[in-house]
């Protein structure tokens, strides 16, 4: 898997075929597009997407029909086709700038940028005073580890919740427990000279004296270039050479910080969680083998909507955290969620409590700063979220591609673009432009099981001019043509291929509710809250409710 920013990395098995391959090193590669989908989300999609990436109106809309109008799927599929370009690397001497600077940033990188000096600071705004701020995009999964800790250690105390008041002590606590898993090798970095520049190391005998130190320079740990230091000095505990082998290891490579917009990277994110720089939070290793890194780092837990792209859970560790506290990645950003301490996530997966209140918090605008109360409930005809909890992950990993079944729903192409003008955010009183499968004998794959439920099928029906349509034929062959374009309702043929619609298939409008449930929650997870996505990962088919409904957290 190409080395990319901001990706959850996984180990691909090799059992995996090729298209799921490429899927995979596609999503690896998507951009963090957060703030700019946020702040323009007034604009049009194609304008959002030229806003992102730069290139025409044209190229956009070409891209958002071949992603079949999804926002990430479009980005990631230009950004793969060698979109963007890149800017030239500065001119500028890095001599004065640690020597294993380039580990950490990158050969194009010169000095620290600006995002990772930012100071650790909390906000003041009563109701969100535990929240770490995040002025500036790119260390988020850094930050997000700090906020996770925070709760855990702060967790039983009688007044801990979203309007905590975090103490020095309890601050150095947090930054001493991610910076003392190398316990053989402590080091700890602070500024030689200025801030951003050349760093002393400091080696450490006991864990009881890196907090001592930490304590003795929270100025500087809490300060301008905090994340920075910290970042330095997991690095330097673990050891240069070691950084680099674990980063091999688990699929990756240096550096620990990559992109255009500097965004730590899983290995970065595990090099402060258990101590090693391998970023697969999977739970298989590159031949599909069940694996588990931290089952003994996980005070906190991670859940991920990239698992639903690659089909590869979270490490069941990290899936079953030992406190209910749990680092949010909705794909492009990571946040902080937590319970208050009378709502044990043990008891919910036990089923001692039918629901579970949770608070996110969102440091970076324009999601936040902003603190956010959701709640977990299980889905109808279910009494207890412990009925939905998400099981461990299988021993080895299979993927089977079963031979496709006539009638049933090939691809959803777009939601009714009138639907959702009419209908914003409400994708449930959408209409959904589908593609049905047909008999194909080029397409294989395996027999279904005779115990295997059967999808929901669909007739093709009749063809009666009306509604816009696309050739199913033309659509079938769309990546090689680069043909995407739909047929008026009046068209009588085919006016890309000229081929009678009847002969060749063609798209069917459905509205939600006929939809079969799979495809309804790949609708929920394209166009609804991405927390929601998230944390299903965790508790399937849970339905959430939020404090805000018109405004729920970004994740």
């Amino acid at each position: 898997m190409p080395h990319a920013s901001h990706r959850l990395s996984y180990s691909i098995p090799a059992n995996i075929q090729a298209t799921d391959r490429f899927s995979i090193t596609n999503r690896a590669r998507e951009p963090n597009n957060n703030y700019y989908t946020r702040a323009l989300a007034v604009m049009s999609d194609a304008e959002n997407f030229t806003a992102m990436t730069g290139c025409s109106l044209a190229e956009a809309e070409m891209y958002l029909e071949m992603a079949g109008g999804s926002m990430d799927i479009a980005v990631s599929l230009y950004f793969d086709q060698g979109g963007g370009g890149g800017a030239a690397p500065p001119v500028q001497s890095a001599a004065s700038m640690p020597p294993f600077f380039e580990d950490i940033w990158g050969r194009n990188v010169t000095e620290i940028p600006p995002s990772w000096l930012q100071p650790l600071e909390f906000s003041t705004v009563p109701g969100n005073r535990f929240g770490l701020l995040q002025p500036k995009n790119g260390p988020c999964g850094v930050l997000a580890i700090l906020q996770a800790t925070l709760a855990v250690q702060c967790h039983d105390e009688d007044n801990f919740g979203p309007d905590y008041c975090v103490s020095d002590e309890k601050l150095a606590g947090a930054i001493s427990s991610v910076l003392s898993h190398n316990k053989s090798s402590l080091k700890m970095a602070t500024w030689s000279d200025k801030v951003g520049g050349l760093i002393t190391e400091h080696a450490m005998d006991t864990v009881e004296a890196l907090r001592a130190f930490v304590v003795e320079h929270l100025v500087e740990y809490r300060g301008e270039g905090a994340l920075a230091l910290i970042v330095y000095s997991a690095y330097l505990s673990r050891g240069p050479a070691q950084v680099a082998e674990d980063a091999v290891r688990g699929g990756g490579m240096l550096p620990l910080i990559f992109g255009p917009f500097n965004l730590c990277t899983t290995e970065l994110m595990s090099l402060l969680i258990n101590g090693t720089a391998n970023g697969n939070v999977g739970s298989y290793d590159g031949a599909g083998n069940k694996i588990d890194s931290f089952k003994e780092h996980n005070l906190f837990g991670l859940l991920s909507a990239s698992e639903i792209e690659t089909t590869i859970p979270i490490s069941d560790s990290l899936k079953n955290p030992r406190f209910p506290v749990f680092i949010l990645h909705g794909g492009d950003h990571f946040t902080t969620a937590f319970c208050l301490p009378d709502k044990k996530k043990a008891d919910v997966d036990t089923g001692s409590l039918p629901g579970m209140s949770l608070f996110v918090w969102n440091g970076l605008p324009p999601g936040g700063p902003r603190m956010s109360q959701l709640v977990v409930n299980p889905p109808d005809g279910k009494s207890s979220l412990s009925d939905v909890v998400a099981g461990p992950a299988p021993q080895k990993h299979m993927k089977t591609f079963y031979r496709p079944i006539p009638g049933t729903i090939d691809s959803i192409v777009q939601a009714d673009p009138a639907d959702k003008k009419t209908f914003p955010k409400q994708f449930r009183n959408w209409k959904y432009e589908v593609v049905l499968t047909v008999d194909d004998p080029n397409v294989q794959g395996e027999e279904r099981p005779a115990d295997m439920p059967l999808p929901k099928t669909f007739e093709q029906g009749n063809f009666v001019p009306g509604n816009a349509w696309r050739c199913r034929a033309c659509y079938a062959e769309r990546f090689k043509t680069m043909c995407f374009g739909m047929n008026k309702a009046d068209s009588q043929v085919c006016e890309y291929c000229l081929k009678d619609p009847v002969e060749t298939g063609f798209s069917i409008w459905l509205p939600f509710d006929d939809l079969p449930r799979g495809r309804q929650e790949q609708m929920e997870r394209q166009h609804g809250p991405k927390v929601v996505t998230v944390l299903r990962t965790k508790w399937k088919s849970a339905s959430v409710s939020f404090d805000d409904p018109e405004n729920p957290p970004v994740v």
